[in-house]
């Protein structure tokens, strides 16, 4: 199975999990355990958060949008795992980034007509998630 065949099917699975399949649950526990272990990777690997109590993630990809319950089981693993790392943010689409970044390496600085197409993108795909 590669990743956009299960991507596809997380909402199933979240869904299954909410009407009390206990399978489900314990894939979406697994899932959020597993990211956790990732961010906690990379905390460990940088030297840029030593010493920061608190170091802010952000979570990018329509994975997120599976609702509270997945944020509830993600912050769980994280407290337990990575407890220094706290989910800020939620890009939804991770590519507007990519977008800006390549744009902003073609023009130096990006024209006004464009950023502000930039800044709508960024309006409408990055949501605050409460902390």
């Amino acid at each position: 199975f590669d990743r956009p065949w299960i991507g596809r099917r997380a909402s199933l699975v979240a869904q299954a999990a909410a009407e009390g399949d206990v399978a489900a649950d314990e894939i979406l526990n697994e899932a959020a355990v597993e990211l956790a272990a990732h961010v906690r990777a990379a905390l460990a690997r940088s030297p840029w958060f030593d010493g920061a109590d608190e170091v802010p993630v952000v979570a990018a990809g329509g994975v997120y949008g599976l609702g509270d319950d997945w944020r509830r089981r993600v912050r769980q693993a994280l407290a337990e795992q990575a407890p220094r790392a706290k989910l800020t943010f939620w890009i939804k689409e991770p590519i507007v980034g990519a977008v800006f970044l390549a744009l902003q390496a073609y023009y130096g600085t990006i024209p006004a007509d464009v950023m502000r197409q930039l800044q709508q993108l960024r309006e409408d795909n990055v949501e605050r998630l409460d902390m």
